[in-house]
């Protein structure tokens, strides 16, 4: 069975800086090959984000990231390498807050990988490295 930890803060150092730290850890029991006896499998995910508010609407943000889940443990990140899923990511984020409903982001993500996990556009191969951009509407009602 699955056990799962997950950790977070965020803190308003004023009122333009808000700094959110992030833990996630997690532990499987796995049936070791040629064994009875089950052990525990762990996998993390870890990271900081910073965001500084350039006025009420608009916002700048960094973040780092790190996901150790050498045991494929996490199901949507089964990779199928011999180290398993192992990357560090860094994302740079634009906000505007248009009102108390609605957020719109524009988004670079770049992520490395140990092993080549990511598939290339149009291409049947894989790379170590993954880079996008990426825009988002968020609304609530």
């Amino acid at each position: 069975f699955p056990v799962t930890i997950r950790i977070g803060a965020k803190f308003h150092l004023t009122d333009q800086w808000i700094i959110a730290p992030m833990l996630d850890v997690g532990w499987e029991q796995k049936v070791t090959s040629g064994q009875s006896r089950k052990s525990w499998a762990p996998w993390q995910s870890y990271g900081v984000s910073a965001k500084y508010a350039l006025n009420p609407k608009h916002g700048i943000a960094a973040r780092f990231y790190r996901t150790y889940d050498p045991n494929n443990i996490i199901p949507e990140l089964k990779a199928g390498t011999p180290h398993g899923w192992i990357t560090n990511g860094y994302t740079m984020t634009y906000e505007y807050i248009f009102n108390d409903l609605g957020t719109f982001r524009i988004e670079g993500r770049y992520v490395k990988s140990r092993d080549a996990v990511f598939k290339k556009k149009h291409q049947n191969q894989f790379a170590t490295e993954d880079k996008f951009v990426m825009t988002q509407l968020a609304i609530s009602f």
